[in-house]
């Protein structure tokens, strides 16, 4: 959570390769939060699960999700991915 956005990460979902991740973004505009993005690494395969983890900046500007590691920056019309790299696979 960073002021008025909060990020939640979906590992195991499967909307491009099974387990392959997604991480979903929340606004709070007064007492009502609703989805901003759903924000997906373009690169996934399967067992990446991008948002198993995920953290968003102080400023709520960058967020970053893994075992894909991605970085987004908040754009005035979205986010768009900054730059990626895969993590060792887990064995």
């Amino acid at each position: 959570v960073s002021g008025d956005t909060i990020v939640v990460g979906a590992g195991n979902e499967d909307g491009g390769a099974t387990d392959s991740g997604a991480v979903y973004v929340f606004v709070r505009s007064g007492t009502t939060w609703s989805q901003q993005a759903y924000v997906k690494a373009s690169n996934t395969g399967v067992k990446d699960e991008f948002g198993g983890s995920v953290t968003l900046s102080a400023d709520g500007a960058t967020l970053a999700g893994g075992a894909l590691v991605a970085r987004f920056g908040r754009r005035r019309r979205g986010w768009q991915r900054r730059r990626s790299h895969r993590s060792p696979r887990r064995a």
